[in-house]
């Protein structure tokens, strides 16, 4: 693992200091990555969901291998929704995408159930690149889709997100950083959701 993190420091140790972002600002994150490992709290993903447009109140929780959601809409009306990851596709300089199944059946459409994935999308995307994100506010993700799939679910691409599409304006090496780590997958526990990370390119 020290020789994966070494290469790694070394790799992006030049594009950072352009950036005018320490290299030891970075680290915390990068052994983050190499360890594989973290956990976005119930918490954080219960905030997420209440920015959500159209909803005024939001509960989440965490039963394995599923994101139960009670939301109330701005009209007062009650929904129940349960939302499980099903996959992540990463490639290299392309896609970021997450995959969820969604329940009920035929919620496909619904709005507000798309609404509250982009916003789970936005709270994974923070946790998995945090030095990139932590000082954007909470913006609405206008430009977000998420996509129909085969089998009640939906796909959303982490890069149409305002957190990633900054990225689009900004020099090379603070795009490296969104190539540097990556999502292996996300798995709901009892305590949150747990994100399998890896570094792009380098094996620990």
């Amino acid at each position: 693992m020290n020789d994966a993190f070494d290469a790694l420091r070394s790799f992006v140790r030049e594009g950072l200091q352009r950036a005018a972002l320490p290299v030891r600002a970075c680290m915390p994150h990068l052994q983050k990555a190499l360890n594989r490992r973290d956990i976005v709290p119930t918490l954080k993903i219960n905030q997420a969901l209440a920015r959500a447009p159209g909803i005024t109140a939001v509960t989440t929780q965490c039963r394995p291998p599923e994101l139960h959601i009670h939301a109330t809409l701005d009209e007062g009306e009650q929904r129940h929704y349960r939302i499980r990851p099903d996959c992540v596709r990463f490639a290299p300089q392309g896609a970021k995408e997450l995959i969820v199944a969604v329940s009920p059946r035929n919620t496909q459409r619904d709005p507000i159930l798309q609404a509250l994935v982009i916003a789970l999308s936005q709270c994974v995307a923070r946790a998995v690149w945090p030095l990139l994100t932590q000082q954007l506010p909470w913006q609405q993700a206008l430009h977000t889709v998420a996509e129909c799939e085969e089998d009640e679910r939906l796909r959303v691409d982490l890069r149409t997100l305002p957190e990633l599409r900054q990225l689009e304006h900004k020099a090379p090496p603070m795009r490296l950083m969104l190539e540097a780590i990556t999502l292996d997958s996300m798995v709901v526990q009892e305590e949150g959701i747990q994100l399998q990370l890896g570094i792009g390119g380098i094996s620990p």
